[in-house]
């Protein structure tokens, strides 16, 4: 990687972008479960008020229609009032004989009713209560993570970015150390002999006019020299000989060296 300030600095943005992806997910993870498992205990006491309502609907309804048919068989006045303001019972202490007998049959379903409407009342309370400390969770929940959910996106947009910047650096480097190469690059060696030798001092030029770059003083001559036809596998024979290596590891590493000699890198032969 390149090691300008510029480097170091998408090198930072790159190890914040991967901070950020993996804590805002960590958090994002948490806030779901806590939400989901708040919610779920909204949900089970919202369906908990709902069905004590529905069950007091079905006794009172019940209990009307108890009443209704009472009064038919009684040939009595229903002493449960239903309107759409206000359901009561009207108690029958004397008067007429099935009116009392009406009201007082009703009278124990009535009180039961009654009861029942109060402790459901009692607890539909402690359930708001309840559901209003989970709501006030469930908001503080939010302002928690709200702040890390909100930077989801900056963690890939500074992956992305630092990516960018990191690959543009680096053919940047790449570039100024070919330049440096070339620019530095003095000593070769001769093809023929396989001494090194400083090509920047050899002016002379083949025939076809290319600059001598292959051959030290001692083999190159302007007037009578004569480019060797040489193959590759008698060329690297004729080095290797010069050299006196004999063993497998010499020849596979002198191998590697003579293929980056110039003349045989740029495909001369």
């Amino acid at each position: 990687m390149p090691t300008s300030l510029s480097g170091n600095i998408f090198n930072i943005l790159f190890t914040i972008g991967m901070f950020l992806i993996g804590y805002t997910y960590l958090q994002t993870e948490k806030y779901s479960a806590t939400h989901t498992a708040l919610s779920r205990r909204v949900d089970t006491i919202t369906d908990s008020i709902s069905l004590q309502k529905e069950i007091l609907d079905l006794e009172l309804k019940n209990l009307i229609l108890y009443s209704n048919r009472l009064s038919i068989e009684y040939h009595t006045e229903n002493p449960i009032v239903d309107n759409d303001s206000l359901t009561k019972f009207k108690e029958v202490v004397s008067g007429n004989k099935n009116d009392v007998i009406v009201a007082n049959k009703i009278k124990g379903n009535w009180d039961k009713y009654v009861l029942n409407q109060r402790i459901s009342a009692s607890e539909t309370r402690k359930l708001n209560k309840t559901l209003k400390i989970i709501n006030e969770d469930l908001n503080r929940s939010v302002k928690k993570y709200i702040i890390w959910i909100d930077l989801i996106p900056l963690g890939p947009a500074l992956l992305v970015i630092s990516t960018l910047g990191l690959m543009f650096g680096q053919i940047k480097q790449n570039a100024l150390v070919n330049k440096q190469i070339n620019e530095g690059r003095k000593n070769f060696k001769c093809q023929s002999c396989t001494k090194e030798f400083n090509a920047t001092v050899q002016r002379a030029k083949f025939n076809d006019g290319e600059i001598n770059e292959y051959y030290c003083n001692e083999c190159f001559s302007n007037d009578d020299f004569i480019e060797p036809e040489l193959t590759k596998e008698l060329a690297f024979a004729k080095y290797i000989s010069q050299r006196g290596i004999t063993n497998k590891l010499g020849i596979w590493t002198a191998k590697q060296d003579f293929y980056r000699m110039r003349r045989w890198w740029y495909g001369k032969y």
